[in-house]
């Protein structure tokens, strides 16, 4: 039986501010990720609201802001929410600049991936599926902000999403 709790930083140390921004955003959903693809972690805690004595304060572990709005800490628990309430966390892997984590919901009907992009540049992502056929376009949605330190990152939906690679079993995603 494992137990992660307390899992995300507080501590306000000399090389990144205790700020709710897109760098901690990405090391949240991130660390969900693993959390979840671990066997031996029967659950994980993350404190993410707090009373706010100072409503100017927008610390990395506060998941709402003083008027309920999300901050960037709350998109990350977002982002991995509604995947999670109808889906199973099925694969894990990716490469060292992106992680890649895949959700299924019972019978397989819909997939689900999530790509944490740790790089400061956008990547381009070949995506494979071995042994499905994925059928229809792609549904793309993007957390992005201007770097790191933005503290107010948005959802973002391309224009047109990424068009399929005529290969069978083959995706890729910009």
């Amino acid at each position: 039986l494992g137990i992660a709790a307390g899992a995300f930083t507080k501590a306000k140390t000399k090389l990144w501010d205790n700020v709710a921004d897109l760098g901690h955003a990405v090391v949240l959903a991130d660390l969900i990720g693993k959390i979840l693809w671990e066997p031996k972690f029967e659950m994980a805690l993350v404190w993410n609201t707090r009373w706010f004595s100072k409503p100017e304060e927008n610390l990395n572990w506060n998941a709402v802001d003083a008027r309920n709005g999300l901050t960037a800490t709350g998109l990350a628990l977002k982002a991995w929410k509604g995947p999670l309430a109808r889906s199973q966390l099925l694969w894990s892997q990716g490469s060292p600049l992106v992680g890649a984590y895949a959700l299924a919901n019972a019978g397989g009907a819909g997939l689900c991936l999530i790509l944490i992009n740790r790089d400061l540049q956008a990547r381009p992502v070949e995506v494979e599926f071995r042994g499905a056929r994925p059928s229809g376009t792609p549904a793309v949605t993007v957390l992005r902000g201007t770097g790191p330190e933005d503290t107010n990152p948005q959802w973002w939906i391309p224009p047109s999403p990424p068009t399929p690679v005529p290969t069978p079993g083959h995706q890729t995603v910009g």
